[in-house]
């Protein structure tokens, strides 16, 4: 039922009317409603470093699901470099000094679909050589799964470090899930070169390479056709998942009408005879 719901949200966000009597629906373009703060104290004083909008195009949607934005800890030796890092040095440098906002901006954004994209920190896990990544993932999963409600202006922070990652879903802490491996991947999945982010990963490094901002800039457009990126591809078979159980629902909805209207003309047709 939660997914259904979100499909036809999905359906409501992405079209607007014309304006005119008995005129068509026209895609809509969404726009990018969150402005991140400058500076902000979770843990430690982060720094806005860069930020995206991640958006889909699905079967003629047009879905903004959420904005992303990376913060690093004031006091970060990268801010002030003394020497030409590698990115596996700055990597490992950031790891335990910065951490993730996302807003979500589309109901698609559910608690569900959250814990089936952390599913795909399993491909970064193997591609690591990682064997024993399942338990950790499965566990970081729950934490969506019996976190708070995550819909339409949820905020999700996330703290990767060597000892695990730290969610807070929807200003609720979550506490840290523990694990040697768990905050690495996550952070292969936003910055790493395979990342599903590309344009957030590059400008962010970008930023790092010039140094801290004044003022917050502005975000990369990331924007992924269903079908071309893994995460697409959970959105097709939600859509396809959905789109059945719908399809399933009217026709039983039509059966069990059509049974009533039977049962009332019955007694009507005896009287008769």
């Amino acid at each position: 039922a939660e997914d259904a719901s979100a499909f036809v949200q999905v359906g409501v966000e992405s079209f607007e009317h014309d304006g005119r009597p008995g005129g068509v629906l026209n895609p809509r373009r969404l726009k990018r409603v969150h402005v991140f703060p400058l500076t902000e104290a979770v843990t430690f004083p982060g720094h806005f470093v860069g930020s995206a909008a991640f958006t889909l195009d699905v079967m003629g949607f047009h879905v903004h699901c959420y904005d992303i934005a990376m913060y690093l800890n004031e006091s970060s030796p990268l801010w002030h470099p003394t020497k030409k890092h590698t990115r596996k040095e700055r990597m490992e440098t950031l790891l335990g000094n910065v951490f993730f906002e996302m807003v979500a901006h589309s109901k698609f954004v559910n608690n569900q679909n959250m814990a089936k994209f952390v599913d795909r920190l399993e491909f970064f896990a193997q591609e690591a050589g990682i064997k024993d990544y399942k338990q950790p993932i499965e566990d970081y999963r729950q934490a969506y799964l019996s976190g708070p409600k995550v819909t339409r202006g949820t905020h999700i922070i996330l703290f990767p470090s060597k000892e695990g990652v730290r969610p807070i879903i929807g200003g609720h802490d979550m506490g840290l899930i523990e694990s040697d491996f768990l905050g690495k991947v996550i952070m292969e999945a936003y910055l790493g070169s395979q990342s599903d982010l590309p344009e957030f990963r590059d400008n962010v490094f970008a930023q790092l390479g010039t140094g801290k901002p004044e003022e917050v800039t502005d975000p990369a457009e990331v924007n992924i056709q269903a079908g071309g990126n893994a995460w697409g591809l959970v959105v097709i078979i939600v859509v396809v998942v959905c789109g059945t159980v719908c399809l399933g629902c009217g026709i039983r909805y039509c059966w069990r009408r059509r049974k009533q209207q039977e049962a009332l003309q019955d007694p009507l047709a005896a009287g008769a005879r």
